[in-house]
């Protein structure tokens, strides 16, 4: 059985034009997969960009801080939102420290606002704290830069840190420890800051 010059010759344009189909097709499948994954990676992102806002049982930002000062007649409802809002409490002084510190590393101040978004376990909350308040912890955390040097330094800090956390308390009538809400604070920043023992 043999072929023709002409039957090869047909043969090998047959073939060429299949495999440029095949080369043609595979490349547009890969192509329209790969939109696909843009599309749904631009999506996830457009997700993981706009975080969920939670709140403390309907308050969020400035109206924490309100209700907790003004109280309610519903005690239980009071009881749960200060619970609450300790943590937020906790996480908003945080930021203003650590901010404090790092700006005194910079020489700058930037003093920041009253309002924060603090990440939290159902996303993240609005939290308000009064300016002079966030006054107050900012330049102790400018203060945070140079205690690595001195205990005194850090021993005067601390306790500013104890009046100050304590003045919340008493305005807020809050159910913490202010010794432990210290601790914690100090413990949570403490790998940023080198802190005498």
């Amino acid at each position: 059985m043999g072929l023709t010059q002409d039957a090869l010759g047909y043969l090998l344009i047959f073939l060429m034009i299949f495999l440029f189909l095949l080369i043609f097709f595979s490349i547009y499948y890969l192509w329209k997969k790969t939109e696909e994954l843009e599309q749904k990676s631009a999506s996830a992102s457009v997700r993981a960009e706009s975080p969920t806002t939670a709140d403390i049982l309907g308050l969020s930002g400035k109206d924490i801080w309100e209700f907790i000062v003004v109280g309610t007649e519903d005690t239980e409802r009071l009881r749960e939102v200060k619970r609450r809002f300790v943590f937020v409490l906790q996480r908003h002084l945080e930021s203003i420290l650590e901010q404090g510190f790092y700006d005194s590393k910079k020489g700058k101040v930037l003093m920041p606002t009253s309002e924060a978004k603090v990440g939290g376990l159902g996303g993240e909350i609005a939290s308000w704290i009064p300016q002079n308040r966030v006054n107050e912890f900012y330049e102790i955390g400018q203060r945070l830069n140079f205690s690595g040097e001195d205990a005194d330094v850090f021993r005067d800090i601390r306790l500013s840190l104890n009046e100050s956390i304590a003045s919340i308390v008493r305005e807020l009538d809050l159910e913490i420890k202010v010794e432990a809400f210290v601790d914690r604070l100090i413990g949570n920043i403490e790998p940023l800051v080198n802190l005498p023992s």
